[in-house]
Parts: structure tokens; sequence; C-alpha cells
């Protein structure tokens, strides 16, 4: 009977195994190509189009730049790794240090860049004409410099609590294992998920509180709120909520499994919700085009695809929102 249950629970750990590896395998290298090839056209068309006059439009290439990013430093990690049986993380200890670092840099920065955005959007909607005065791109530039040092500062502890052992990047010393298990899975999962979650679901219910009462109380007619929640605001609430349905798994996993990554039976289930948090780093272009006219305008402009767009979208040519604030 032992042998049976034996044999059972070795073919699970194999279907799982071989699971996982296709999702690595397959999903990272569509993942890796989608996220490539759309966040390099996002960058061309903020910066070469009229976006690039807002003050929005640099943390849109900051968001590209760093969605990209996470694309090479995580999701290629594990595409390699599958591939070649090679974990860059453990080449030697600085790749140790330096992977693991910026695994969690980027995308605490990527959280926080949205809350920054959506901050001013709900600003923007408030108070439009003192948004133009306050929001301008020197500070915003500040305000993206600040937050990147800051968050750098919190996680400058792995190049001294992590170092390479045995052929796995692990804790240097068990000094800091309360540390590791008590405190920084706690401050990761609010600087990575809750604390933006909550600040930016806050943030657009006041936007879209505020555009409703602009509606209703105001009287305003369908159109005037219709242009006020412009190409810009519309983005934010959609990569707003997508950032949380996509990156609240995995954080949930990591506080949840920490110590069990490594056995046969959660690899499936890791790679699953991995594959997951990755995707909203790969789509950000699509969302940005379903939900941005002025995105696809711009973007069929740099193509020379307007009058192909006109055909399929011709209200979109008599679109005269105030694009900016």
């Amino acid at each position: 009977m032992s042998n049976v249950t034996s044999n059972h629970t070795t073919h699970r750990e194999l279907v799982a195994s071989r699971l996982a590896n296709g999702i690595w395998i397959y999903a990272g290298a569509i993942l890796l190509l989608i996220g490539t090839v759309g966040n390099s056209l996002v960058l061309a068309v903020v910066v070469r189009s009229n976006l690039r006059k807002l003050t929005t439009s640099l943390y849109l290439i900051v968001l590209a730049v760093v969605d990209t990013a996470i694309l090479y430093n995580g999701l290629m990690r594990y595409w390699i790794k599958e591939i070649t049986g090679t974990d860059i993380r453990m080449a030697s200890v600085s790749s140790c240090k330096v992977q693991t670092f910026f695994a969690y840099f980027l995308v605490q920065f990527e959280a926080w860049i949205l809350v920054c955005v959506a901050f001013e959007r709900m600003i923007a909607v408030f108070h439009p004409h003192r948004a133009k005065v306050i929001f301008t791109k020197r500070f915003a530039a500040i305000q993206i410099t600040f937050t990147g040092l800051v968050l750098m500062v919190i996680n400058l502890h792995f190049f001294w609590t992590h170092t390479l052992m045995h052929g796995s990047c692990l804790l240097s010393d068990t000094k800091f294992t309360y540390f590791a298990d008590n405190i920084w899975k706690w401050l990761d999962f609010v600087l990575s998920s809750l604390g933006p979650f909550v600040l930016m679901v806050s943030f657009n219910v006041a936007i879209i509180s505020r555009l409703i009462y602009l509606k209703y109380a105001k009287n305003r007619t369908t159109d005037v709120v219709s242009k006020r929640l412009n190409t810009m605001t519309a983005i934010l609430i959609t990569i707003s909520f997508v950032f949380f349905l996509t990156t609240a798994p995995i954080s949930f996993f990591s506080r949840r499994e920490r110590h069990r990554e490594e056995a046969a039976e959660s690899d499936e289930e890791w790679a699953i919700i991995s594959i997951v948090a990755y995707v909203n780093n790969a789509i950000n272009f699509i969302l940005y085009c379903l939900s941005g006219p002025c995105f696809r305008r711009e973007l069929a402009k740099m193509l020379k695809i307007e009058k192909y767009l006109s055909k399929i979208h011709p209200v979109e040519n008599n679109d005269t929102g105030n694009e900016g604030r």
C-alpha cells in the first residue's frame, strides 16, 4: 500500500513539475515578447507624440522602463533556468545580492509610481487649475527620484542579509532570520501590494465620485464629464485595478508559502501565480490602447494607420477633450 501511495505521489510531483516547466518556458516566452514590444511602443508613442507634453507622460515612461526591467530581471531568470538549468541568481555572490535586490525594489517602485500618478490625477480632477501649477514635469521628476531613493534604501539590506551558500541564495547569518520572517515579509507586503492598492483605490474612488458629482449635482452633460475623464485618468483607473488583480495572489502566496517554494507540489502553483503577476508588466501597452483614445490616435499616427483607425472608431477623430489637466 505504501508503494502505491509513493508511486502516486511521485507521479503527481512529476506532472506538477512538467506543467510548471511548460508554463515558465512557453507562457514566459510569450510574455517576454509581448512586454518587450509593448513597452517599447509605449516609449515610442509617449516620446514622439503630443503626449510627451503631459506631466503624466513622465510617469508612463518610467513605468514602461520598470515593467521591462521586471520582466528581464525576474521572468527571464525563470525562463533561462528552465531552458538551461542555470539560475542567474546563483551564478555568484554578487548576482545573488543584486538580482534579489532588484526583484523586490522594482516591484515596489512600480507600485508607488502608480500611487504617485493616481494622486496627481485626483488633484487634477478636483483642482485642475491648481494642479497645472503644482504638478510640473520638474515636480514629477523630483517625486520619482525621491520615491526611488527611499525604496532603494529600504531594500539595501539584501546586500548584507543575503549571500550565496551551498549553491543557494540564502540569509548570510541566522541573526537575520527574525527580521526576514517577522518584519521584512510584512514590510514588503505593505510596500509592494497592500499599501499601494489601498491608496490607489482611495484615489480612484475619489476621482469617480467627483466625476459623478459633476455630472448630476452640477447638471453637467455626459460629453463634458467624458472629456474630464481623459486619456490619462482612464488609463490610470484601468492599470490600477489590473495591478492589484495580478499582483495580490503572489503577495499572499509568498507570505503563506515562504518555506515551501522548493517543494515539488508547490511548483505548479508558484508558476501560475508568478506568470499572472508578470502579466501585469507585459500588458500595460494593451491597457493603454483599450482605455486611452488619445494614445490609440498617437499610436496610429506613428504607425501611419490613422485612416484604418478612423474607419473602426470614427468618433475618436472628433474627441476634443482636454488631454492634459
